[in-house]
């Protein structure tokens, strides 16, 4: 029979000439005519390069993780729930810095990593709550800028190949994990801000504005919204991401979340994304706030806004 996924390409960059790298062969074993079915094996081998590529996945190998990622995600809404776990190690692997074996990595893999983050967007809408939460967490860290609230970026570092290594761990005496090189110190803060500058540009090429505005329609999840509402504020940031979310036909999705009791943590991240995306074009702006919802929605918010005695409300009025 042939196989369910198409095989993994074969990067020109890869870490090891000569042999597939650990996720290279997870993904042979996933594609492979012979071995697809074989889930137990396919399962251990995931986890392995993930614990091998603890300190992240190269920039050559997003490939490979991006058939790992949607093979696994689509076995595991099949129904074989053995896969949620490597699915979950994936996503969590890949708030690891992205490092380069090559100064052009970033450029070369480029489309592999969109693809890649774009697999990641997709899964924000997965039907098993902790996939879709890991998905979302992965974007707030995405769009986290240094001194944000949020950690500085685990998935932020994957796409620059900066970021602060752990101690090397070990899970055996013979098997050392890779780990990419440092970067001094001095650089750090410097480097960070490019990385936020190449990461949104990536988003912008995926489908995040659209499926973050589509979580808030299709959750009841306060936790996953708030999430949610966390990397729309993220994304908001970045003038063509703002022009996709002011755009959106789930852009309605935003002004309804401004009906929130007051005191909730969906209301002051809702008005600072709002503001971020009509800041974005002023022309499509105002003919969004002429619209009868939206007018309904502000003078509601800020007629209970003014009217409570507690001093967030009034901050969230000011806003």
């Amino acid at each position: 029979a042939p196989s369910k996924f198409p095989p993994p390409p074969r990067s020109p960059g890869a870490i090891s000439p000569g042999r597939p790298t650990e996720l290279e062969a997870a993904a042979d074993l996933m594609t492979g005519r012979h071995t697809q079915d074989q889930h137990e094996r396919v399962v251990s081998a995931v986890t392995t390069a993930c614990r091998q590529c603890v300190h992240g996945f190269s920039w050559a190998e997003a490939g490979s993780v991006n058939v790992l990622l949607t093979g696994a995600s689509t076995l595991l809404h099949a129904g074989r729930t053995e896969y949620e776990a490597p699915v979950r190690d994936l996503l969590r692997t890949l708030s690891r810095p992205l490092h380069a074996t090559r100064a052009t990595d970033d450029v070369t893999f480029e489309a592999e990593a969109t693809a890649l983050l774009n697999s990641a967007v997709a899964l924000l809408l997965s039907a098993v709550p902790a996939i879709a939460m890991a998905a979302a967490d992965l974007l707030v860290h995405l769009t986290a800028l240094p001194g944000d609230s949020n950690p500085p970026s685990p998935m932020l570092s994957l796409l620059s190949g900066s970021g602060p290594a752990s101690p090397l761990p070990r899970f055996g005496p013979h098997s050392p994990l890779r780990q990419p090189a440092r970067q001094p110190a001095a650089w750090q803060g410097r480097r960070d801000m490019l990385s936020a500058g190449r990461a949104q540009q990536l988003i912008a090429k995926t489908q995040a504005a659209d499926t973050l505005l589509a979580v808030l329609h299709a959750s009841f999840d306060s936790a996953l919204r708030t999430l949610a509402l966390r990397a729309l504020r993220g994304v908001s940031q970045h003038h063509p991401t703002a022009s996709q979310l002011l755009r959106s036909s789930h852009w309605p999705e935003l002004i309804a979340t401004l009906s929130e009791p007051l005191g909730t943590p969906f209301l002051p991240l809702a008005t600072e994304v709002l503001s971020n995306t009509l800041d974005a074009e002023a022309a499509e702006a105002a003919t969004r706030l002429v619209a009868p919802q939206v007018v309904n929605a502000l003078t509601g918010l800020l007629a209970r806004a003014s009217s409570s005695g507690v001093e967030a409300d009034r901050e969230l009025r000011n806003d």
